[in-house]
């Protein structure tokens, strides 16, 4: 039976073994994140409204204002759904591959590409709506969509490993995994709040070059042992692991 500190422990071995390459790919998809929250679009009111003040009459300046801005949000969601859809969602997919690779050997930056060279519109289409499900149960109360996104947690995961995967055969083996394991993968989530309030009083220095790495680690190594015990061989790294903990550099 797994434990937190296993998965944690072997987090932090493959960390060791690997860990500019692992930063950077964090790195990476932390710039790639924080840019996707507003596009590129920044709009004051204030500035906006002073600025049609000047060639347009007061009384119009309220009402064309909020028009202008609405279209500006609405393209500003068109183009994150977009984005979301046709870049992130593969991007996803690579990086939980890399961090998978991480765990036995020095993975490659070039494995953060997997999602896009890889059955490219399989993945898109799975991971669209893996993300429609969570939020169509989302609306029904939160519960439920809580509930839902940890029964499809392990999807990207799958299909880093098999892009082939039908849509019907990732969702089936995502509920197989997670069946009794949600509490635990909460809990599991849970024990990294120290870290990130300790992240808090380094600016998120500490978040980037060391929380976050070790956090998508320990989801890596979560999946592997979720994946074993419902079949999957056990690789001749996992096989050492067990019986020499420290036994990476004798593969």
């Amino acid at each position: 039976m797994w434990s937190r500190s296993q998965l944690k422990e072997r987090a932090k071995f493959a960390l060791k073994n690997n860990y500019w390459r692992i930063v950077l790919v964090t790195l990476i998809v932390f710039l790639i994140g924080g840019a996707s929250t507003d596009f590129g679009v920044t709009v004051e009111y204030e500035d906006l409204k002073s600025a049609l003040s000047a060639a347009i009459p007061n009384a119009y300046v309220l009402g064309l204002t909020s028009l202008v801005l609405i279209g500006v949000v609405f393209v500003a969601f068109v183009v994150g759904i977009l984005l979301s859809v046709f870049v992130f969602s593969p991007l996803e997919v690579g990086t939980k591959r890399f961090y998978i690779k991480s765990l036995s050997q020095p993975a490659e930056i070039s494995e953060v590409s997997f999602g896009f060279d890889k059955n490219y519109k399989n993945v898109v289409k799975i991971l669209f709506f893996q993300k429609l499900y969570i939020f169509g149960w989302s609306l029904l109360f939160v519960i439920p969509g809580f509930v839902k996104a940890y029964e499809y947690y392990m999807v990207p995961y799958l299909l880093a490993e098999n892009p082939n995967l039908t849509k019907e055969e990732a969702f089936r083996l995502s509920k197989q995994m997670m069946t009794g394991q949600k509490w635990n993968l909460f809990v599991l989530e849970l024990s990294f709040f120290g870290w990130y309030f300790l992240s808090s009083y380094t600016w998120g220095l500490l978040g980037v070059f060391y929380v976050e790495p070790y956090r998508h680690l320990t989801y890596a190594a979560f999946y592997e042992e979720m994946s074993m015990i419902h079949g999957r061989p056990a690789t001749a790294f996992e096989q050492s692991w067990n019986t020499n903990p420290y036994g990476y550099e004798e593969i």
